[in-house]
């Protein structure tokens, strides 16, 4: 077949080709009239987004976030003002404006802008006036008073650090942490001051697994801690470095504990799990279940004979999966042992005491077995209900103007 003479084809593409050409020029025309505004329709409002995403999310992995809520907390709102503004302005563009809230916006705790309260009224007819802005939100824990949950901790090496940061992550808990047992001492029984009527600075001390015998002063301040003020959190070998020692036993019964009967079975290896027998208590509740399994990863660690005191109202909450050991004690190795806050003839006394039979950190960050379930364990051991902690926003809203002058 022959194509000479039959250029059919080429004169019909020539001409869609022209009429493609004339198309093109149209529309960049009309793309370059509305260029600018036409990019700032599409992507401005997307932008003050992300700056207000962005720089909330920068403060909360600073650290500043936390601070700042936790100065309001304190009802130190100067200084939080101060150092919100301080952060925001460094982050943010000089064009973009910015507000920053701490509670509900008809009812804040904390309104920052990016200058200072004389310019407020001013600042407020500019936030009023804005037809476009962003917003970015996080969530804070405060108490109804305003004041913090506090928690001391005891620490002895890395394993304990990481399972302590891995129990509070998230809680919005105050958290004091040490090794020093002059400071530890010290702390115990520390006063809020800036409460009045004064009232104790911390609601709960977590000892996750310490590995040291501690002087009868510091545990002295310990009972006083569990009896009067709040709930006491102890795990691991906490206990048997102390049981030899009669000067100290009301530290083993304010957990629960009955000092003549602690003893330490022969090590057995079978030991790789606790059951949960008690789901009604707040600790061990749903989602666990009686016969819950708990992992445990600490086979060559001790575990240790604890039996209740006949005058301490006490709970049992799970026990160990190897049961009694012949000569050692009758009853089943106790795994979660709660105090409730009255002893008999004593209605005055208002504090608890949790007591873990097993090194959880070593358990749960030494071969990361078993770990989800030691930290809501511990969490909630530690979490002391005697105040109703409530979730509260912290707001960005972001637009773009002047300076309020």
């Amino acid at each position: 077949m022959s194509f000479q003479g039959d250029q059919r084809g080429f004169i019909f593409s020539l001409d869609a080709t022209l009429a493609m050409l004339v198309v093109m020029i149209v529309m960049a025309g009309v793309a370059r009239a509305a260029g600018p505004e036409q990019t700032y329709g599409q992507h401005g409002s997307l932008r003050l987004e992300r700056y207000a995403n962005d720089a909330l999310e920068v403060i909360q992995l600073t650290g500043a976030l936390d601070n700042i809520v936790t100065f309001v907390k304190h009802r130190d709102n100067a200084k939080a003002e101060n150092l919100a503004r301080t952060e925001l302005r460094k982050i943010l563009p000089a064009e973009v404006q910015f507000k920053l809230v701490v509670g509900s916006e008809n009812n804040p705790r904390l309104a920052v802008y990016p200058s200072d309260t004389g310019k407020r009224a001013k600042w407020n007819k500019a936030w009023d006036n804005t037809t476009e802005r962003a917003t970015a939100t996080r969530m804070s824990i405060l108490s109804p008073s305003g004041r913090p949950f506090r928690v001391l901790v005891w620490i002895d090496d890395a394993l304990d650090n990481a399972f302590v940061d891995e129990v509070t992550r998230c809680t919005g808990w105050e958290v004091t942490k040490t090794s020093d047992e002059t400071f530890f001492r010290n702390e115990i029984l520390r006063w809020d001051t800036a409460v009045t009527p004064n009232e104790r600075y911390y609601k709960a001390v977590f000892i996750p697994d310490a590995q040291r015998d501690f002087s009868a002063e510091t545990e002295s301040g310990l009972v006083m801690f569990s009896l009067y003020i709040g709930r006491l959190v102890v795990g691991g070998d906490t206990m048997w470095n102390d049981a030899s020692r009669d000067d100290v036993w009301w530290f083993w019964e304010v957990l629960g504990v009955d000092y003549k009967y602690i003893g330490r079975p022969p090590q057995d290896k079978r030991h790789t799990g606790m059951h949960i027998i008690d789901d009604t208590h707040p600790i061990t509740a749903s989602p666990y279940r009686v016969c819950y399994r708990v992992d445990y990863a600490g086979e060559d660690y001790y575990l240790y004979v604890y039996r209740p005191p006949l005058l301490v109202s006490t709970q049992i909450l799970a026990q160990w999966d190897n049961g009694n050991t012949a000569g050692v004690d009758p009853l089943p190795w106790r795994g979660i042992i709660f105090r409730r806050k009255y002893v008999e003839g004593e209605l005055g006394r208002v504090g608890t005491g949790v007591l873990f039979n097993m090194r959880m950190a070593q358990s749960a960050m030494g071969a990361d077995v078993g770990k989800e379930d030691w930290v809501t364990l511990a969490r909630r051991a530690i979490y002391w209900e005697g105040e109703t902690w409530q979730f509260e926003p912290v707001t960005l809203y972001v637009w773009r103007g002047e300076e309020a002058s």
